[in-house]
């Protein structure tokens, strides 16, 4: 059957006088490959469920194609909208073959016994489960019954496939190859896809436009490259992946480019969101990883000086600044090292790669890059309420800003604060730092251990 289209237009679903989604929006090409991306209790899974016809909406409208499905008023039942699901524990039929399982959906078809078992044995090869026709779901592992859930979703041509986070229950070298399977048999059936999943890098890799949800509202739909490079407020760039974030107050260069003071030293970087940075204003520069570079150990022990400060472009370098850090922390990745760096105003810089290790309580020199520094003006829209947005650390905060919980103190050099309590009041140490130009500083933050940096 020929890929539909689908159109949300303010959808709306509601439990009691809770509101799942809110004014819900959204266009979908007919065999593109759309993924919806969003924290737990972000409304993905209603949403999925509402276009697959298990919830009807309360307000709004749902078009497959031509066909109205859903509203306040209609409510297609989900045999058919003419789509299949992948779900997240598979849904198999415990009593029944593989090929059972995959033909099940060909039931209410006008094939033939034996057209059926040829497209049942052609689709199981397909996904890699040639010889596996007789085996039941108990025989097979948790990759097996996936790739036997997404044959049974595939087998009967649907022209819209549905994807509720097929892949978190599976272990990571699993997951990856899964991810492939998925993006390539789907592209190659012609169907339109609707994929959810709370892992921005899953989302980034296999879609054709990812949707950011966030309190049951979608914060921002278009391609993996305009969500991550042109992020529509901190929450999208927050779930979408940071290394860290840095307050100050707006200072525009000799240029007209923006940047922002922090502790001394300017960050340049982009202008993002809705409100325009104000020159002098309060403001925070959102740091992607791909932004951080360890160039040097503190003191220039690479044959540097140990100087920070801005570094000005140059047609090979966009503008830069470099200040400095102190290892938290150290991860080995493989390729080399994750760390986790404190620097000056008592803020963390995580998931900072470099293929040296640098070990903990070691001073570094940082460099910062305009093209990843984010610059959103402190009354740009917030994380949406009771969104459960993580850190990228994985650690949930209020306002989804990196914290120091759950990351070793450093030894040596750094006086280390022993681990601190669930409230953290009782352990406040003082954060004492010298930075250039202002001199010494002193900043309190909870639950930090004492650095020094030494201009």
């Amino acid at each position: 059957m020929t890929a539909p289209g689908m159109a949300l237009e303010a959808v709306g679903k509601r439990y009691g006088s809770a509101p799942a989604l809110v004014d819900f929006s959204m266009e979908v090409q007919p065999g593109s490959f759309t993924v919806l991306l969003g924290p737990s209790g972000s409304g993905k899974s209603t949403l999925l469920r509402c276009i697959a016809g298990i919830e009807q909406l309360s307000q709004g409208s749902i078009r497959i194609g031509e066909q109205l499905v859903g509203s306040e008023r209609v409510h297609v039942p989900p045999e058919r909208r003419h789509l299949a699901m992948v779900f997240q524990e598979y849904a198999l039929w415990p009593h029944m073959t593989a090929a059972a399982n995959v033909g099940f959906s060909l039931r209410r078809s006008s094939l033939g016994r034996k057209e059926v078992r040829t497209r049942v044995s052609q689709m199981l090869e397909r996904v890699g489960l040639a010889g596996f026709e007789d085996r039941y779901p108990g025989d097979l592992s948790g990759g097996e019954q996936q790739r036997v859930a997404l044959a049974r979703a595939l087998v009967s041509k649907p022209g819209l496939v549905l994807f509720d986070e097929p892949l978190s229950s599976l272990d990571a070298d699993l997951r990856e190859r899964l991810r492939i399977e998925i993006s390539t048999l789907t592209r190659e059936a012609g169907a339109t896809a609707v994929y959810i999943t709370h892992d921005q890098g899953e989302a980034f890799a296999l879609a054709d436009r990812v949707g950011v949800l966030g309190g049951g509202r979608l914060a921002q739909y278009g391609t993996a490259e305009q969500v991550y490079d042109q992020p529509s407020s901190p929450f999208v760039a927050r779930f979408t992946g940071l290394a860290g974030e840095l307050a100050g107050t707006v200072q525009f260069g000799p240029d007209g480019s923006p940047g922002v003071r922090v502790h001394g030293q300017v960050v340049p970087g982009r202008a993002a969101g809705a409100s325009p940075p104000v020159h002098g204003r309060p403001a925070r520069v959102l740091v992607r990883p791909s932004a951080v570079t360890i160039v040097r150990r503190e003191g220039g022990e690479d044959g540097e000086d140990g100087a920070t400060g801005d570094i000005s472009a140059s047609p090979d370098r966009p503008r830069t600044t470099v200040m400095p850090g102190v290892v938290v922390d150290v991860a080995f990745r493989g390729r080399g090292y994750d760390h986790v760096l404190a620097v000056p105003g008592g803020n963390l810089l995580m998931g900072v790669f470099d293929v040296c290790r640098h070990g903990r309580g070691t001073g570094v020199a940082l460099e910062l890059r305009r093209d990843g520094c984010l610059i959103f003006a402190e009354d740009d829209s917030a994380v949406p309420v009771d969104s459960g947005v993580a850190t990228p650390s994985g650690i949930p905060t209020q306002s989804g800003i990196p914290t120091q919980s759950g990351v070793d103190a450093a030894p040596g050099s750094t006086e280390a604060a022993g681990a601190a309590g669930a409230a953290g009041a009782a352990d406040r140490r003082v954060l004492r730092m010298a930075v250039p130009p202002d001199g010494a500083r002193t900043t309190r933050v909870p639950r930090a251990a004492r650095y020094t940096f030494d201009g």
